[in-house]
């Protein structure tokens, strides 16, 4: 296994590394946008507004898609209604993912990289839009999706099992989470 850093940047960068390998190895061809070097993050430009672009543009059958790749630790849990197991962006890149479809005309989905349970979660942001979860945390408002609510569904699309050895999870730092138990692995498989 590869040394992985415990720095998020960089098992950010590992992350999208594995989730391009398991597209390719799926039949896509890709574009990894997240490695265009222009000493900031890549943009879609326009006369009047800038929009950061999702990590990887992909092809597959002549359709192209974009993919936003982001590597969890593991799902929280949100105790209060809506009662669910979740992960969250910042609202900020949310929206900016959701204006590149617009205006691309070109889907957008989101890929979780969960290590705890070396899983990948992959969801259109139409579907994903369902039941956003909004709530301001460290200084910003993030977003929130259902991975696995307490009926075992779940507002994204497909769900896979890896079997590469992940990296080593970062550990939080609230409390809460440092408190939670595991999400319930054995019934995920329902979401395929």
């Amino acid at each position: 296994m590869e040394n992985w850093s415990s720095s998020k940047k960089e098992l950010g960068s590992k992350g999208e590394e594995v989730v391009r390998q398991w597209l390719i190895n799926h039949g896509y061809m890709v574009l990894p946008a997240s490695l265009i070097n222009i000493g900031s993050a890549p943009m879609l430009l326009g006369k009047l507004k800038k929009i950061i672009l999702p990590d990887t543009l992909t092809w597959k059958e002549g359709n192209a898609g974009w993919v936003e790749i982001k590597t969890k630790s593991a799902a929280t849990f949100h105790r209060c209604p809506p009662r669910r197991w979740e992960h969250g962006i910042p609202e900020r890149h949310w929206i900016n993912y959701c204006v590149i479809q617009t205006e691309t005309h070109t889907p957008v989905s989101l890929a979780i990289l969960q290590i705890d349970q070396n899983s990948l979660f992959l969801g259109r942001l139409d579907s994903l839009k369902r039941n956003i979860r909004r709530f301001p945390m460290m200084g910003e408002v993030h977003v929130f999706f259902n991975l696995l609510d307490t009926n075992y569904v779940s507002d994204f699309d497909e769900w896979y099992h890896l079997d590469d050895k992940l990296p080593d999870p970062i550990q939080p730092l609230a409390i809460r989470t440092l408190e939670q138990s595991k999400m319930p692995f054995e019934k995920q498989t329902t979401l395929l």
